[in-house]
């Protein structure tokens, strides 16, 4: 690596893409993240017509601004979309902030809360979330944490990407500025385990698994 040599196999971003703290102070979102050096392939065209896709925040003292951000990148994402985006904020916070108050200008997707302050823990309320969106008929469940949100384009891109699955899927999607350190086919991205910060599943994968461990209130569920 020091070498170059592996140079031409990697997709290295621009400096500013992998500043942490630059990505976490950002409170508009994020349009694009520049490639350099490498010709990445463009996602192919997929028919998306007809999918409803379920999103679900557990959140807890999240900042006004973070919800913000998460919110305006999926309605950025959702605009002019031939599939449908239903967002559910489970907030497990003791003092909740007012989330009626932040969805009211949401214009591109659905928006439900509930208030958990007993603080049922982050694997209850997203397993609670799953169920009740393949219940209610969703084609794809994506849980997201609060404190990130999606560059231009990700719904779109990882959509066409399950879509072409056409198997039962659970997917992880990439992260800026450092996804989780584990090994990763790099041809068919398939991997051993999947990060509960940005994942999505659809119907069978859900009943195959069962969600996550509800023993684990936070992280390794």
């Amino acid at each position: 690596r020091n070498g170059g040599h592996l140079d031409p196999l990697l997709a290295p971003v621009n400096d500013f893409a992998n500043d942490y703290e630059w990505l976490a102070g950002q409170e508009e979102v994020f349009p694009a993240v520049i490639f350099k050096g490498v010709a990445l392939p463009k996602a192919e065209k997929r028919d998306l017509s007809g999918i409803r896709l379920h999103v679900g925040a557990v959140l807890f003292n999240n900042t006004t601004t973070e919800i913000n951000r998460l919110l305006r990148s999926l309605e950025s994402n959702a605009k002019g979309q031939e599939f449908s985006v239903h967002l559910w904020l489970w907030d497990n916070s003791p003092r909740p902030v007012n989330l009626q108050q932040i969805s009211k200008n949401v214009a591109n997707m659905q928006v439900e809360i509930s208030l958990h302050p007993e603080n049922v823990g982050f694997s209850r309320g997203h397993n609670c979330m799953m169920e009740c969106a393949f219940q209610a008929g969703a084609t794809y469940y994506l849980g997201l944490n609060p404190d990130g949100f999606l560059l231009s384009n990700a719904l779109h891109n990882l959509l066409s990407f399950v879509v072409a699955k056409k198997r039962p899927v659970l997917v992880e999607m990439e992260a800026e500025p450092l996804t989780h350190p584990k090994w990763v086919h790099p041809i068919s991205r398939v991997t051993d385990w999947v990060s509960g910060a940005a994942f999505i599943l659809d119907r069978e994968a859900f009943d195959r698994t069962h969600g996550f461990d509800p023993e684990f209130p936070m992280y390794c569920e």
